[in-house]
């Protein structure tokens, strides 16, 4: 089972923390974006980030429910 925050890695790329900075693209882009446009963005403000953290970040804001998945965007949960 994979861990949320792993002590072998730098705690800023956890998944939270990967997760906490894709949350920030979409509170400054109006809550909403297509999931290609989030995911160039992201890409394009951290690089460092992997592909495959992005997608378990994704995940993980998905199963807290902070985000919402409308194809084809991917908006902030209004449930907050």
């Amino acid at each position: 089972m994979y861990r949320l925050i792993e002590t072998t890695e730098s705690i800023e790329y956890s998944i939270p923390i990967v997760g906490a900075s894709i949350l920030s693209i979409l509170f400054k882009n109006r809550k909403r974006m297509t999931i290609n446009g989030l995911l160039d963005t992201t890409y394009r403000s951290f690089p460092e980030y992997g592909e495959q953290r992005v997608i378990q970040s994704l995940i993980f804001l998905y199963s807290v429910g902070a985000i919402d998945l409308d194809e084809p965007y991917i908006e902030i949960s209004k449930n907050d």
